[in-house]
């Protein structure tokens, strides 16, 4: 792949790790994208997965978290290198990576303390006997402190699971250190009490590290390329900081490391493993790849919130670190790279920082909320190209409308789409409001570009109404109409002093320096609760769930935790109505009726479809496609993945089936 320009010469040159050349200075690091089978073994979707990334131009693919050994388990659909038998199985993944002149690494890993026993079956063991807690509270299980006997032991697993790396054609092996792992805990202070000669000085926590890397360049020769992956800050005060990972940088080099690839947080400080929006600064651990750089002769990777091209090409250009990793963005668009050499830059679809990624493979499968086909990549190879300059009508410009767009345009049909507000966005622009989140409308940037490079005829502040779709007489309208709030009939709803919560983030509503009530504390209440925050309200989260929050997930748990301790909160309560002044509810519990100063009510009680220009289609005989929110009230993720199901299925071969 040649780039057409030099804008980003540093990012596109060519780099070495050890003896093993890359075509770039581009990392995708390791994700759980729970791809694999419950027997640690590939699927045809996970090798799809990463010869997609391949194909993309990505310089090196790491992939997700090898185990050495079923007791060391972080997941139950995890892929493992800790038998012979693994090796057919690794094989078609690093094929898959190589057939388009990929390079690929396996990560090799022990869970340790945070192995999970209900996927184990096993007692989790440490290099201490002490419990890791968690960031939001609690602890997981008391582990056992291994014997010496056991570290030797780990050595050899380790070990071997990189002769099964080299067996199944990978490149090269990547040691997870980092994310309140295994050989984490051993490094680390705060979970490594030992008094031997693992344990006390800084050399001594490193030693199983610094055994592993020789074992492994003795076994498997010199050449055989062993990245780190080194945490470098834990995020709380007794843990790992960045003047002790250097020291043990350098040890790792002199153990035979070719390459560090530093990361941060873990168990007790997610948001710095995997940075929500909003909260951390963009490349936020480049000061802690160049202190590592400096002190050590092997090349540096870093990551850390890079979303910047331009930052990416100046951090190399400037020798704070050699390779930039970046993680979310492959899963957004695994095309990235080779659009930057083609000079495609616009047309990047960018991650959102929803950590819609990291909560679904919590629940068993990775998704997107912007990219529908991740996981499914090799269903989704071939768009049936039948347009044939038919005209399709699409209304509503927000995710959903934008997707089906895109998707029948690329079939080849002639797409006008039509958007009542001033701009494309739709529910996106509301969400997009706090703090922190303005980046989000970074998707409606790549569709606009790529609509228009499809010849997409976009119409933005017209309502469209049914006569004026009948009159174009389009072969098919595909409905985005989305949603809009949901106001419950109850006494003192029709009050000037109730707001929904696109009357405040859109700023349509004016409250500044009072007294609020947010009804609702899933992700909108509690986006809502924090931007009314920040114009001096004084705000009350109320919700009638047995707690505050319980529906929320992604960035917006990070955002309920830094807002706690700013907000009154009542839960188990239902809302009962608004008067002048207070707001009443009711205790669903025991049926007290309660009320809360408020000069205004602020409803974030959830969404209901827009569907009226559906049913007037309908009754017209006009065929119409409700997709996204006007079929059925969903998240962002929904939304795309819905209407691009609709579009790349609408009108194709189906086979009956007796």
């Amino acid at each position: 792949m040649k780039a057409k320009s030099n804008k980003y010469a540093n990012l596109m040159s060519r780099g070495k790790i050890g003896s093993l050349e890359l075509r770039n200075r581009l990392i995708m690091p390791a994700m759980s994208e729970t791809l694999t089978d419950k027997h640690g073994l590939y699927t045809d979707d996970e090798m799809a997965y990463y010869a997609e990334r391949a194909k993309g131009g990505t310089g090196l693919i790491i992939t997700s978290f090898g185990c050495v050994d079923p007791g060391g388990l972080g997941a139950a659909n995890q892929l493992c290198a800790y038998d012979q038998e693994n090796i057919v199985s690794l094989k078609k993944i690093s094929s898959g990576v190589h057939r388009w002149n990929g390079r690929i690494f396996l990560q090799l890993h022990h869970a340790g303390r945070a192995a999970d026993p209900a996927v184990t079956g096993r007692e989790p063991i440490g290099p201490s006997a002490i419990p890791p807690s968690l960031e939001f509270g609690g602890q997981l299980p008391m582990p056992r402190a291994m014997t010496r006997d056991e570290i030797h032991w780990m050595v050899d697993k380790f070990a071997f699971a990189a002769g099964i790396a080299k067996s199944s054609d990978f490149d090269g092996v990547e040691v997870h250190c980092a994310h309140s792992y295994l050989l984490n805990q051993f490094l680390s202070p705060m979970s490594n009490h030992r008094s031997d000669e693992y344990g006390g000085s800084t050399e001594n926590r490193a030693r199983i590290v610094t055994e592993i890397i020789r074992r492994i360049k003795a076994e498997q020769g010199a050449g055989f390329p062993v990245s780190v992956r080194l945490e470098t800050e834990e995020g709380v005060p007794e843990g790992l900081h960045v003047e002790e990972a250097v020291k043990i940088a350098r040890l790792l080099e002199r153990a035979g490391a070719d390459m560090i690839n530093i990361s941060a947080g873990g168990y007790e400080c997610e948001r710095l493993c995997i940075a929500p929006a909003g909260y951390i600064e963009e490349g936020y651990l480049v000061p802690n790849a160049a202190k590592i750089k400096a002190a050590v002769n092997i090349p540096v990777a870093v990551v850390g919130l890079i979303r910047s091209f331009e930052m990416a090409d100046e951090i190399i250009s400037s020798g704070k670190a050699d390779f930039i990793v970046m993680g979310r963005p492959h899963i957004a668009d695994p095309y990235m790279i080779k659009k930057l050499a083609e000079e495609r830059e616009n047309e990047i679809r960018p991650c959102i920082n929803c950590l819609h990624c990291t909560d679904s493979a919590a629940v068993g499968r990775m998704e997107c909320a912007v990219n529908p086909t991740i996981g499914y990549e090799k269903d989704f190879q071939r768009y049936l190209r039948n347009g044939n300059g038919r005209c399709i009508a699409v209304v509503g410009g927000g995710p959903a409308g934008c997707e089906a767009a895109r998707t029948l345009a690329v079939r080849g049909f002639d797409v006008s789409l039509y958007e009542r507000g001033d701009r494309l966005g739709g529910q996106v622009i509301y969400a997009a409001a706090p703090p922190g989140k303005e980046k989000m409308m970074k998707l409606f940037d790549y569709y606009s570009a790529v609509l228009k490079k499809l010849g997409v005829k976009v119409y933005t502040g017209v309502e469209v109404t049914a006569e004026q779709l009948m009159e174009l007489s389009p072969h098919a309208v595909f409905a985005a109409t989305g949603s809009g709030p949901l106001i419950p009939k109850l006494d003192g709803m029709d009050s000037e002093k109730v707001y929904t919560h696109e009357d405040v983030l859109s700023g349509r509503a004016e409250l500044k320096n009072c007294t609020v009530v947010v009804a609702g504390s899933g992700g909108t209440g509690i986006e809502t609760a924090k931007y009314l925050l920040e114009l001096g309200c004084k705000v009350t989260l109320i919700d009638m769930l047995p707690k505050i929050g319980m529906l929320a997930g992604g960035s917006d748990t990070y955002t309920l935790a830094d807002i706690r301790d700013r907000l009154e909160t009542v839960a188990n309560a239902r809302l009962m109505g608004f008067e002048k002044g207070h707001v009443k509810l009711t205790k669903v519990d025991s049926g007290e009726a309660l009320e809360v100063p408020a000069d205004s009510l602020v409803l974030a009680l959830g969404l209901r479809k827009n569907d009226s220009l559906i049913k007037q289609l309908g009754a017209a005989g006009v065929p119409v496609i409700p997709i996204g929110n006007a079929y059925s009230v969903g998240d962002i993720s929904y939304s795309i993945k819905h209407a691009f199901y609709n579009a790349f299925y609408f009108e194709g071969p189906m086979e009956e089936i007796f």
